[in-house]
């Protein structure tokens, strides 16, 4: 991973925005005045990757007096992917954290979850990590150098990727936990279980069920009679009332043949129809003449008694006649009056004794009139009887052929049958005991079944569990072998395992980098890393040591002892040992090194030699190695110079490339 360009303002002494472009390779020295701004450079870099700076300034001291908020922007290259990594933080504290990669956002939803993203996906870098390999901060002597043996192995841990067995350590104690606790539930149920199952007798439990068995079959036998005997009491019953029904259907028909004779012989009784039907039809004509003859009498005894009324009133008028006559005007005298009225009068005599002939003969026609309706009636209602009649004889007829058809289609003849019907009682009354006794019986054998089933789960529980328990002893031994590989892999994880392993494989490494890289900057020392057993006890401690060795008088002191110069030679022997290491095992690194003030305490040899050996190495890795200092005896020998100024308006960069200077 290679840094492209940095880009900052209102960090540290810078208050304006200031680019820089960190690409490309060979030696850089950052040069200025003391407090001028130099060392920020890298704590700016550091603090937009971890919010860190290697001198430990406050983060809210960082932000520059006259700025309200400060922010910087680095530009990483890694194979085909571009990051950018942006970093604000303002004086009334709000903060903020963007992660690109290719122009898409990948940052989290809170600024730890971002960190978090950056430091483990992207970087593959702690800030210990970083100032211990990449970074060389002013006056900083490395944890490896002072640090303790639990620093030592969390640093060069970091290097070997280490963090990945601490997961897996975890996930490992983790899930021992958890399988533990489950040995210990399961061990507990199992002895519950065992407890229940010793308490109980399956051998009483599978008699009783024996016995209930046997008693269900005895009941279920006698209930079988029953319902055996029940059948036969119906079916005999049911033969009794089929020819109980069968005689009482015969009854019905010799009913129903008495009313037929009877209606007979009413028939018989009054006459043929035909006869008395041409009877009234000779009645009703004899009716028709008489009527006739009514009428006509009828005529003329209305004219008779308008000739008798138009006779009176001519006689009458004819007296009160005085001298002429009304009617023909002649004269009339008391004779010839007497004369017309004598004739009108022998007239009128004729028409009275007419008219009453003719009333006789009118009552005596109406009394024949009234007799021989009277007889039409008799007979018209006789004949209207014997229609009646002859209707319910067909009815009564089709009637009995129905139901002796029924007889002879139900029971095969209308022969009627002697039935006992004390026979039907008895009957009766033994099918209604036998049904109360199969009630009887049904809920014996429902409670008998009901207790057998109990009895059957019972049993098929203590089997179940009997095999549970063997299931279950089965799972807990598993699970016990589990956890001693669990035991086992914990501690191939652990310090004591196969980290002690790996330190052994590459601790030959580390040695042999430092004491190469010291070869040409302090050849008269030797330094050597070892993994030591402390302790007399079973718990044996390895502890990871340092030991610097003067090969001129072969004695070996602490690195405490050593003068500054020398301290400064052999922590940058060990911090480039480390940088090899990240580069060789680490799966990201970064292309380059940064050093802060390493030749201030080196005599011009050493430094000439420190010099010659970093153009060597930067040559060899291929990499920019950027220098703080302020010297003016070898700053012409490098590839590229960086001049820091500060002045009122805070500091500047002035880059100076072949005797040219750019702002």
């Amino acid at each position: 991973m290679k840094i492209k360009n940095l880009t900052f303002c209102g960090l540290g002494s810078y208050i304006d925005k200031t680019s820089l472009d960190v690409a490309g390779n060979g030696l850089v020295l950052i040069e200025g005045e003391n407090g001028s701004g130099k060392s920020s450079i890298f704590d700016i870099i550091c603090w937009i990757l971890f919010d860190e700076t290697i001198r430990g300034v406050k983060k809210g001291d960082w932000i520059n007096t006259f700025c309200s908020s400060g922010y910087g922007k680095l530009v990483l290259i890694d194979e085909d992917k571009e990051y950018k990594i942006f970093r604000e933080r303002s004086k009334d504290g709000k903060v903020c954290l963007k992660v690109s990669v290719n122009g898409k956002d990948i940052s989290g939803e809170t600024i730890q979850e971002t960190q978090k993203k950056l430091e483990e996906d992207v970087l593959k870098y702690s800030f210990d990590l970083f100032r211990n390999t990449v970074m060389f901060g002013q006056n900083d002597l490395l944890v490896f150098t002072y640090g303790t043996d639990r620093q030592r192995k969390d640093l060069i841990g970091q290097l070997l990727g280490f963090n990945e067995i601490d997961k897996c350590l975890a996930t490992c104690r983790g899930k021992y936990i958890l399988l533990h606790k489950e040995v210990e539930l399961l061990e507990n149920e199992l002895k519950d279980k065992k407890n229940f199952l010793e308490s109980q007798s399956i051998e009483d439990l599978v008699l009783s069920l024996e016995k209930k068995k046997k008693d269900l079959e005895e009941f279920g036998s006698l209930k079988e009679g029953l319902i055996e005997e029940v059948g036969n009491f119906e079916k005999r019953l049911r033969q009794i009332e089929k020819e109980i029904e069968k005689n009482t259907l015969i009854e019905k028909i010799k009913s129903r043949k008495n009313d037929l004779s009877k209606i007979k012989e009413g028939i018989l009784i009054e006459g043929d129809i035909d006869v008395l039907t041409k009877e009234l039809d000779g009645y009703k004509n004899g009716l028709e003449g008489y009527n006739s003859e009514y009428n006509v009498i009828v005529s003329k005894k209305t004219y008779l008694t308008e000739k008798n009324n138009e006779l009176s009133r001519k006689i009458k008028d004819i007296e009160l006649l005085q001298d002429k006559c009304p009617y023909c005007l002649q004269d009339v005298d008391k004779d010839k009056k007497s004369v017309i009225v004598s004739k009108l009068e022998s007239e009128l005599a004729f028409v009275n004794e007419e008219l009453v002939k003719l009333n006789k003969k009118e009552n005596e026609l109406q009394q024949k009139i009234r007799d021989l309706k009277s007889l039409i009636s008799q007979l018209d209602l006789k004949i209207k009887n014997l229609l009646m009649l002859d209707t319910q004889r067909k009815f009564i007829e089709k009637e009995i052929t129905l139901l002796e058809n029924e007889c002879i289609s139900k029971y095969g003849s209308i022969t009627p049958t002697v039935v006992d019907t004390g026979e039907k009682e008895v009957l009766e009354k033994k099918i209604t005991s036998n049904k109360d006794e199969l009630s009887k019986l049904d809920v014996i054998i429902s409670n008998l079944s009901k207790e057998i089933g109990v009895l059957e789960e019972k049993i098929n529980q203590f089997k179940h569990l009997a095999e549970e328990i063997k299931l279950k002893e089965q799972e807990a031994l598993l699970k016990r072998k589990i956890l001693k590989h669990l035991e086992y892999l914990e501690f191939l994880l652990s310090n004591k395992g196969v980290r002690n392993n790996i330190l052994d494989l590459v601790i030959p490494f580390l040695n042999k980098e430092v004491n190469l890289y010291l070869q040409d900057i302090f050849p008269t020392i030797s330094v050597s890393f070892s993994t030591t057993v402390k302790g007399k006890t079973v718990e044996e401690k390895r502890e990871l040591g340092l030991v610097i060795t003067d090969l001129l008088s072969s004695n070996s002191r602490e690195f405490r002892y050593w003068s500054g110069g020398e301290k400064m030679l052999i922590s940058l022997a060990i911090r480039l040992a480390l940088w090899k290491m990240v580069y060789q095992f680490s799966e990201k690194r970064f292309e380059v090194l940064f050093l802060d003030e390493i030749f201030g305490c080196l005599d011009d040899e050493y430094k000439e030699r420190v010099f010659d050996f970093l153009q060597k190495k930067q040559k060899e890795w291929n990499i920019p190695i950027f220098v703080v200092e302020h010297i003016t005896d070898i700053k012409e020998r490098f590839n590229r110079r960086i001049r820091v100024v500060k002045d009122d308006k805070g500091s500047h960069l002035y880059i100076e490339t072949g005797g040219n200077e750019n702002g």
